[in-house]
């Protein structure tokens, strides 16, 4: 399988969007202490500024599963 970029990816669902008119939206969830060598917080950020711009930092497993029901309850 070929590997993509995953701010292209998002470009692209961001281009996906505006030429069929739907509501796409793109969350993106840090799960580690921010500034972890691990956590690519700059990226996850960038994917979410093409969608609706949330990004959520956490390293509660709890913050993120009411992260996750909440987005998914959004209007």
């Amino acid at each position: 399988p070929k590997t993509m970029d995953p701010i292209e990816v998002a470009e692209n669902i961001k281009t996906l969007k505006v030429q069929k008119g739907k509501d796409i939206e793109i969350f993106t969830v840090g799960y580690g202490r921010s500034g972890d060598t691990h956590l690519d917080e700059e990226t996850l950020k960038d994917i979410a500024s093409e969608g609706v711009d949330t990004y959520k930092n956490t390293t509660d497993p709890d913050e993120l599963r009411d992260f996750f029901e909440a987005s998914l309850t959004s209007d």
